[in-house]
């Protein structure tokens, strides 16, 4: 039977700084800032996101308002964990890399999948509200 190594974390050098709640907030709030202002497309899907919570709320689809909501923050999520990953990628490697080009086409396709998920509820959330009016959520 092979034997498991585990990492020692006895060795990495203490923190030097205290926490701060506050300093913590204000460094996921400059992050968040700095996402949208790098990433147009998230601009875009906030006001997709709100504009179908909105119809669904003003419709009476409490449902259907919180799967955009919901969806709207993995999707955001995802683009900047996409964003992060491929400007780490540029970081180690800026010149073409096939291993590199595979690490980013995964983060992208990520965020493919949850936004094409997404899509669903929309059209979904269109149907009930415009076509079938009597669905009840």
């Amino acid at each position: 039977m092979q034997k498991i190594e585990t990492s020692n974390f006895d060795n990495l050098p203490a923190k030097t700084v205290k926490y701060n709640a506050f300093k913590s907030v204000r460094y996921a709030i400059t992050g968040i800032y700095t996402a949208f202002s790098r990433e147009p497309n998230l601009t875009f899907q906030v006001l997709v996101g709100l504009s179908f919570s909105l119809l669904g709320i003003a419709t009476g689809r409490w449902i259907t308002a919180m799967a955009n909501l919901i969806l709207m923050g993995i999707v955001i999520s995802l683009e900047m964990i996409n964003t992060v990953v491929e400007t780490l990628c540029d970081l180690v490697h800026p010149d073409y890399h096939p291993k590199v080009k595979i690490i980013k086409d995964m983060a992208a396709g990520a965020v493919l999948i949850v936004a094409l998920v997404w899509l669903v509820v929309i059209i979904y959330q269109i149907l009930i509200i415009f076509v079938f009016k009597n669905v009840p959520f």
